[in-house]
């Protein structure tokens, strides 16, 4: 991570963590508390491997209109992992642009094994294998975002209940399909059972007012 000081840096009040280019992101996620809200300074955030946000509950970031550019084409830009009432609101999210054929193989955002999820406000950009790709997770709501440019899907989703709500989705491989199983949260269903295109709403999949193209 180009962004190397220590998380000591960082400027608190009751509110919010005030982080910028200087601070170490991933030192400041990871010392966060309960009810902690990560605001950014606008800038670009140059990232070596994925932002991991583990066993948090009630954390939001705040991208304030920032970029992250994740430098590894494997990893995702943004991992949930264990955690409940997280939000990630107002970021560009995307790698940086491959020189060789292969291209990228991680996602954008990947969320897994967790519950009350919120991606809102966000640029969620290629070369992303797939924009927000997510597992075992319960109550994810993907709401106001613009979605485009990855290889596979704008969305792949297997869980109990997703909310895919306002978006633009274009330009995403597959037609923009979106990629959905229903499965119990504790229980993987692989592969996805289906594509849905266009705004669709059955058991535990909402999809509403997003515009394709």
């Amino acid at each position: 991570m180009v962004a190397s000081c220590s998380a000591l840096n960082s400027k608190v009040d009751r509110s919010a963590i005030h982080v910028n280019l200087e601070d170490d992101i991933q030192a400041v996620i990871d010392n966060s508390k309960d009810g902690d809200v990560i605001v950014f300074a606008k800038g670009i955030y140059r990232v070596a491997t994925a932002l991991k946000i583990y066993g948090k509950s009630n954390l939001t970031l705040n991208g304030n209109g920032s970029s992250i550019i994740c430098d590894s084409l494997s990893a995702d830009v943004i991992s949930v992992d264990k955690s409940e009432g997280i939000a990630l609101i107002n970021f560009k999210a995307t790698h940086t642009r491959p020189s060789g054929p292969l291209g990228c193989t991680g996602n954008v955002f990947l969320v897994y094994r967790s519950s009350n999820i919120l991606i809102e406000k966000c640029d969620i950009n290629g070369c992303g294998i797939v924009g927000v790709c997510s597992y075992e997770t319960d109550n994810l709501n993907i709401s106001n975002n613009i979605i485009h440019e990855n290889k596979e899907y704008a969305i792949l989703y297997i869980g109990p209940s997703v909310k895919i709500t306002d978006n633009i989705i274009e330009n995403n491989g597959n037609s923009n399909a979106i990629a959905y199983s229903y499965s119990d949260k504790n229980r993987r269903v692989w592969p996805f059972e289906e594509l849905i295109r266009g705004n669709f709403i059955k058991k535990g999949f909402v999809s509403k007012d997003n515009i394709f193209h």
